[in-house]
């Protein structure tokens, strides 16, 4: 699966086990957190242009944090979801 990061002119790949925060952090790419992708903080929150249909289903978790932050709807914490396809992804802070 790859992941293409338009802001960073960069694609990454990763497989379905991993996190996307996981896949982005192996790659060297930067992702906001303080807790080191364990679901608490939703600094990880990253926008998904493109493909959205290959993230995994939202779990408890991240929808606690979706509500709490009031995440767009476009919007998933990179630490909660895996992917199964291509997506194009983008942050505010790249």
């Amino acid at each position: 699966m790859k992941i293409y990061l338009p802001q960073l002119h960069k694609t990454v790949t990763g497989n379905e086990k991993d996190s996307l925060f996981q896949i982005l952090r192996n790659h060297d790419i930067p992702v906001a957190s303080s807790c080191l992708g364990d679901g608490v903080c939703g600094k990880c929150r990253l926008s998904i242009e493109k493909g959205s249909e290959f993230l995994s289903p939202i779990n408890p978790v991240e929808q606690k944090l979706i509500e709490k932050y009031q995440l767009k709807e476009k919007q998933r914490i990179s630490c909660q979801c895996s992917i199964s396809g291509d997506v194009t992804v983008t942050s505010t802070y790249w």
